[in-house]
């Protein structure tokens, strides 16, 4: 086993999720980033259903939703009246939770303020994020990668030696990583979609002026348009936007002064006072993916790979990097990170260029339930498996409404409330309690506690804490005269009380469900083989 810890040269969402991932995996981790801190800027503030499901996989959602805002109803201003509200848009209707989804909404936080939770919760494990350390070159071998690290103290660069076991780069679409693999980076860069997009600081306003709740768009898109949309933070950030066919972006852009009387000028609001801007940019869409995610012990991940950032990909290769860097799996598992993860990245591309397309052309901003990314899946995975079955694939991995709540091997694991521990009934559950990122859930599915022993001669011969156990008791099944779960060698007994759970993974008879430290239906299996043969993929992969 290795002992030098993984480096992860980029301290944005994907890195820090990376980092916090492994970390939670019992991984020696360190993160690299040039910057002096967390980033300002409040892009890549929509966060998906499934990341919120991913969140709640790291313990990292409660933190989220106590600072995280529904996605706010858009508000057109009419340009003889800037007062004058013409019309409500929505982008996204609300939508009620179900036993399955329940956290079926996006909800808006921007990335600052990601970093800072992230960090926080790696602190806590021990992890310090190294700003102010910068990747500066690496070259790797069969057995290890070595380079150079680069802090600037007091004015002075100080070069530091490392070698480590693994590296990722996750350092942004002008990845020093990517670029030293020679990793093709396909795509366009579209520079007739541009815009300038600035985080502002406004003065202290009546709720009147403008809202949390909206998003308050002034003026033409045939000529000039202003967008702002409050961080609903208690900093009194905003962000803003300036595009149209008459605006002068490169003026614009070119300093604070002049985005701020370009934003009066389009918008004529002058009871909204802008005290400060804190960040600025000239915005154009990069529509670029990698053509692999991997060259021996590199990785690249989350705008390093792809400009369009898909969720799940960092946990998808922790958990397979974990196993690896302990000596559970051998590394012929990675490769599964870009059979997995590419098709996903090339779809996603392809589906935000198409409202990119739409957005240019009329204006119409509404999206499609695809970009809930509930449907996202890897069926046809090489390292998904069902008892004699062929996993479905003729939806196709990648993004189908079908895999929303199917919970075949290849899909997202649904919630199931309303578990009832055979030992404690004073308090419920649900079956996303039972789900951790560092180990495999076997949720086995039966009216008995009784003969399951060879399911159990299997797990004993993985490796010890890769694996934990569940047995789900339908409503109204006789509970174990020894009700302690140890006594039948589960992790837990537990009596599906609501419903939900045979109800949601789609169980009519005695089977097991194996899911994913990723939150992903791994297999489907009807009981001791087919629980060797999915495992057998993971641990003795491409043996």
């Amino acid at each position: 086993m290795a002992t030098d810890p993984v480096i992860i040269s980029g301290a944005g969402p994907s890195g820090l999720i990376l980092g916090l991932t492994l970390a939670k995996n019992g991984i020696p981790v360190r993160i690299v980033d040039k910057e002096p801190g967390p980033r300002a800027g409040e892009k890549g503030a929509g966060i998906t259903p499934r990341s919120l499901e991913l969140h709640r996989l790291l313990g990292t959602l409660s933190d989220i939703m106590n600072l995280a805002k529904g996605i706010p109803t858009m508000r057109v201003y009419d340009p003889a009246d800037p007062t004058k509200v013409l019309k409500t848009q929505i982008f996204i209707p609300t939508l009620e939770p179900t036993p399955q989804t329940p956290y079926i909404n996006p909800a808006v936080l921007g990335q600052p303020y990601q970093e800072r939770i992230f960090v926080s919760h790696l602190e806590r494990l021990g992890v310090r994020v190294e700003y102010g350390s910068e990747l500066r070159s690496f070259e790797q071998s069969e057995d290890a990668v070595t380079g150079e690290i680069v802090r600037r103290i007091e004015g002075q660069e100080v070069v530091e030696k490392f070698k480590a076991p693994w590296l990722v780069g996750a350092d942004g679409s002008h990845s020093l990583v990517r670029k030293t693999l020679g990793l093709n980076f396909l795509g366009e860069t579209r520079e007739d979609f541009q815009i300038v997009i600035a985080d502002v600081k406004l003065k202290a306003l009546k709720l009147e002026a403008i809202s949390v709740q909206f998003w308050e768009l002034w003026g033409d898109r045939t000529t000039k348009t202003a967008h702002l949309r409050p961080s609903g933070q208690d900093d009194g950030i905003a962000q803003l936007m300036i595009a149209g066919p008459q605006v002068d972006l490169a003026k614009v852009s070119s300093s604070p002064e002049n985005v701020i009387a370009s934003f009066y000028e389009i918008t004529g609001r002058h009871d909204i006072v802008i005290e400060d801007v804190v960040w600025l940019s000239r915005y154009r869409p990069n529509i670029r993916m990698v053509n692999q995610l991997r060259v021996g012990r590199v990785f690249v991940a989350g705008d390093a790979a792809h400009c369009h950032s898909p969720t799940g990909g960092q946990v998808n290769l922790a958990w397979k990097l974990s196993l690896v860097y302990k000596g559970f799996a051998p590394a012929t598992l990675l490769d599964t990170y870009a059979e997995e993860r590419l098709p996903i990245i090339a779809e996603m591309l392809g589906k935000t260029t198409e409202l990119l397309n739409k957005v240019a052309k009329d204006g119409n901003i509404k999206r499609g339930s695809e970009f809930n990314q509930l449907g996202v899946n890897y069926r046809g995975s090489s390292i998904v498996y069902e008892d004699d079955v062929e996993v479905n694939t003729s939806k196709g991995a990648g993004y189908n409404d079908d895999s929303v709540n199917a919970a075949r091997p290849g899909d997202r694991a649904p919630d199931a409330p309303g578990l009832v521990d055979v030992s404690d009934k004073s308090k419920a559950i649900c079956i996303y309690d039972l789900y951790a990122p560092n180990a495999h859930t076997v949720l086995v599915f039966s009216a008995t506690a009784e003969g399951h022993s060879p399911l159990f001669e299997v797990l004993k011969a993985l490796p010890e804490g890769t694996v934990k156990t569940a047995l789900i008791l339908p409503n109204g099944a006789e509970a174990p005269v020894d009700s302690s779960a140890a006594e039948h060698q589960f992790d837990y007994i537990l009596v599906d009380q609501d419903g939900y759970a045979y109800t949601n993974y789609h169980v009519d008879h005695s089977s097991v469900a194996v899911i994913r430290p990723d939150g992903v239906v791994g297999a489907r299996v009807l009981g001791a083989p087919g629980l060797k043969q999915y495992f057998n993929r993971i641990f003795a992969h491409g043996q």
